[in-house]
């Protein structure tokens, strides 16, 4: 029984029988709101995708807790043996949620705090011991009511803090380097984009402001051998419109400076992710891989189209030495792309079940898959392990 079925016997009351990949039963189901989040970017062409025929793997989407709410869009970040799902979209008349579950790996043990403002789409960084939720947006609003609200997670002592953006914005970039957490970009309004950076420093608590070359959100922010490279993102088009970007702005920690990179082509809605010396950049149908030591950079292709928004938890993610490009919107499939490091080879994951716009982490070389929505129709509570 898939999990949507599970998710009907759940609304009639009726204990749906175990799942044929799962131990748990399934979530209550919620309607998706009527009025949803407004897109960036407009469906993607699969035209310049890989159509050729690539070997399938059957993956397995294996039940094993729930969250406290149902919810999509939420911010994930896991730090030492926990796992932090924070706010996201609901269904009950606010639409955000202030709700973090926190799920302990070692011990499989839940819990559950609060954030200081219920929101979504919030940047998620980790820097030592302290995991911070940025920024963030309200969505019962037509117009975008961003936020500047921080919250800090110091998992060393298990405690919280709140601090303060510069400006108010959503779908922001985080990463850290050395001593130095970096919020870059964001939107200000639907179509508005920023190009605020703001810089808090471990060491004294302080904050400081740098600026991008270009104004744009949904950047994909890689931290890699003392640098943070912020690519890609969708900047303001018009008043009414988003385009693609190919910026990259590259901070060095050890020279204090910005310099300026362009990706080979425009991608909005970028994911990415680094390996050893290179990152993987994701958008569209097109793989960008830039070795950053030799300075050479090579193209792939996916199989399918596909886009990640990192402040709703959609992000490529590594597990035994290859990357997985879950997809979440607009194909809504099943289907995923694997790429294996070490072979240079391509191959597509094929779940049973669609779960689209779930938040993804790789912790201990397990993929763990939270909320969404099943077969894109509930609502679901559900957290998960990716297995193939």
């Amino acid at each position: 029984m898939n999990l949507q079925l599970r998710c009907i016997s759940y609304l009639v009351a009726v204990l749906a029988a175990l799942s044929s990949c799962g131990k748990e039963k399934g979530a209550d189901p919620v309607t998706t709101p009527t009025t949803p989040p407004p897109s960036s970017t407009s469906p993607v062409s699969s035209t310049r995708c890989d159509n050729s025929i690539r070997p399938t793997v059957n993956a397995q989407i294996v039940p094993i807790g729930k969250l406290s709410q149902a919810r999509y869009g939420i911010s994930v970040a896991a730090v030492g043996n926990k796992i932090l799902y924070a706010g996201g979209i609901k269904q009950d008349g606010s639409y955000v949620s202030s709700r973090i579950d926190i799920y302990n790996v070692t011990t499989r043990a839940w819990s559950k705090v609060e954030l200081s403002q219920a929101r979504s789409n919030m940047a998620t960084v980790v820097a030592g011991n302290k995991v911070f939720f940025a920024g963030g947006q309200l969505y019962n609003d037509v117009s975008l009511t961003p936020y500047a609200t921080v919250d800090i997670y110091d998992a060393a002592t298990n405690t919280w803090t709140v601090s303060h953006l510069s400006e108010a914005r959503t779908n922001v970039a985080a990463a850290a380097v050395g001593n130095k957490v970096f919020f870059a970009g964001g939107k200000k309004g639907l179509y508005l984009t920023s190009s605020t950076v703001d810089v808090y420093d471990l060491t004294t608590g302080l904050w400081s402001v740098a600026q991008l070359s270009e104004a744009r959100a949904n950047i994909s922010a890689v931290a890699l051998n003392g640098k943070i490279y912020f690519a890609g993102g969708t900047k303001t088009k018009n008043s009414t419109s988003l385009e693609p970007s190919t910026r990259i702005d590259v901070y060095s920690n050890a020279t204090n400076a910005w310099t300026t990179d362009v990706l080979k082509r425009p991608m909005g809605n970028v994911t990415g992710v680094a390996v050893g010396n290179q990152i993987y950049w994701a958008a569209d149908c097109f793989v960008e891989m830039k070795n950053v030591q030799a300075g050479s950079v090579a193209e792939a292709v996916l199989f399918r189209p596909a886009q990640w928004i990192g402040s709703q938890g959609q992000q490529a993610v590594v597990k035994d030495n290859k990357i997985i490009f879950y997809r979440h919107d607009p194909d809504k499939t099943n289907q995923f792309d694997i790429y294996d490091i070490a072979t240079n080879t391509w191959s597509i994951g094929e779940a049973s079940d669609v779960i689209v716009g779930g938040a993804i982490v790789s912790v201990g070389n397990t993929i763990y898959l939270a909320g969404g929505r099943v077969n894109d129709v509930f609502l679901i509570d559900l957290v998960c392990q990716l297995e193939f």
